[in-house]
């Protein structure tokens, strides 16, 4: 119940603001990370790596390092998706594909080892800009991404079903 009034409370958001979306660029690149950034210190499990490990993924999204944000992703995905096949998926969807600029608007800890982030991304062609929820989970090699994000990237959505 609670995830349905969140997903409500977003469309409803989104909806109100979608008229008056400021332009984005790739020469505006300004990430707006502080619902994250403010996660440092609240629990034992959640510190410097996991705010590091989120901005450092992005960026090697925004970068098109297809084969880092492979390496960043769950073992589970890793298990389902075979590097080849990602490679040419992102390649593919990627040729024209920006990410401009991503918002973090908010961040929530689950368990002893998951961290929720919903995530605004403004992404090219088309000056696209969307709202997702994004999962983060703690694996015995640090963090590692269930779910990227972006809209116009194929691979960049679940592909497991959530555990």
């Amino acid at each position: 119940m609670r995830s349905v009034i969140i997903h409500c409370c977003l469309a409803i958001c989104f909806v109100f603001t979608g008229c008056s979306r400021p332009e984005q660029t790739a020469e505006k690149w300004s990430p707006d990370t502080k619902r994250i950034d403010s996660l440092m210190g609240q629990s034992g499990i959640v510190g410097q790596d996991i705010v590091t490990v989120v901005h450092e993924f992005y960026e090697a999204l925004r970068a098109k390092e297809w084969t880092r944000t492979y390496e960043a992703r769950t073992a589970e995905f890793r298990r389902s998706v075979s590097l080849d096949l990602y490679l040419r998926s992102m390649q593919r969807d990627g040729e024209k594909w920006k990410l401009l600029n991503y918002k973090i608007m908010a961040a929530d800890i689950y368990g002893e080892g998951k961290v929720r982030l919903v995530i605004e991304f403004y992404e090219a062609p088309g000056n696209h800009r969307g709202v997702s929820v994004v999962w983060w989970k703690k694996e015995q090699n640090g963090w590692k991404c269930e779910e990227a994000g972006p809209f116009l990237l194929n691979l960049a959505k679940r592909v497991t079903p959530p555990e």
